[in-house]
């Protein structure tokens, strides 16, 4: 049973994915894709509509999901899928949006609760390390991004601490890192062998 939290989701998934060579959503971990996996946690969490940060004509589109593409400051990193997370907040006329990237198959069953409770805006953290694409963000940023966007901002470390971004930590649960994330063929291998684990 989901619980009751209207809140739209984005995954991104707008990257390039040069390191991986392919578009990282559609590689599997037994038989469901990343991408697959990230709908199903998230879908679990939020009855608010989910949509996916890429082109109109991306391989995504098969999934039934209303793909968001860049509209401006394409090619500026992260920062960019922010920015178009916000934007369709505000056209929908959603207080907040949670952001996840595509490539983060172990996500927390507890994610959208646990940012919600602490309030907007907020990021993941764990194992001493923060994950600021896994976010819950007010949709009355989206002006000062662009702002920032438009000034040269491209670390999203920077904006977190510009907007004043709070790290909520998730615990491991037994050896898989919550955020742990498919950046390299390697590291798909890597999370097969902790699919198998579990």
């Amino acid at each position: 049973m989901r619980p009751d939290i209207d809140l739209p989701v984005i995954i991104i998934a707008g990257g390039g994915a040069k390191r991986f060579g392919a578009a990282k959503g559609l590689a599997k971990i037994g038989p469901r894709t990343l991408l697959q996996l990230v709908i199903d946690t998230v879908r679990a969490q939020t009855t608010g509509t989910i949509c996916i940060n890429a082109e109109h004509d991306s391989p995504y589109a098969a999934f039934g999901l209303r793909t968001l593409p860049d509209q401006a400051f394409q090619d500026c990193g992260p920062l960019t899928g922010l920015l178009t997370a916000l934007t369709f907040a505000k056209e929908i006329g959603a207080d907040h949006v949670l952001t996840v990237p595509v490539d983060t198959p172990f996500l927390p069953p507890n994610l959208v609760y646990e940012l919600v409770e602490a309030g907007a805006p907020a990021i993941a953290a764990s194992d001493d390390r923060q994950h600021p694409i896994c976010g819950l963000w007010p949709s009355a940023l989206r002006a000062d991004l662009e702002s920032a966007l438009s000034d040269g901002a491209r670390s999203v470390m920077g904006w977190v601490d510009r907007c004043g971004a709070r790290p909520v930590t998730f615990e491991k649960e037994t050896h898989v890192d919550p955020f742990f994330n498919v950046n390299t063929q390697d590291d798909l291998a890597r999370a097969r062998r902790i699919a198998d684990d579990v």
